[in-house]
């Protein structure tokens, strides 16, 4: 190893150990992190649902231009009387399918987004 090359990685590990006891990382370094790890998503649709009650297959419509072929991401974001779970939900035309663990009655209230991959 020349000196040049010693001092390189003499460099490299101070470099190294200062990040290590740092309690942030620097800029430059979360940006290539974020860069690597971080997609570019494409949603189309994203809000907030109020079931409509009667049966435990809901649709929440209006989603012009959502397809089958479209990722439907649905959560509960309220919970209501007789609580209910989420079985499956999937992109339809215009529309998401949501089939829930029983009736959700008229108060239960699900977010979705929908990705275009």
């Amino acid at each position: 190893m020349t000196p040049q090359e010693k001092q390189q990685l003499n460099e490299l590990l101070n470099w190294k150990k200062s990040l290590e006891r740092s309690a942030t990382i620097p800029l430059d370094i979360d940006q290539s992190f974020r860069n690597r790890f971080l997609s570019k998503l494409n949603v189309t649709h994203a809000g907030t649902f109020v079931t409509l009650g009667g049966d435990s297959n809901e649709t929440i419509t209006g989603l012009r231009g959502v397809v089958g072929t479209d990722i439907a991401i649905v959560t509960l974001k309220e919970v209501g009387g007789t609580p209910r779970t989420i079985v499956n939900a999937r992109a339809a035309a215009d529309s998401i399918e949501v089939i829930f663990s029983g009736d959700p009655t008229t108060d239960h209230e699900v977010n979705y987004i929908v990705i275009r991959p």
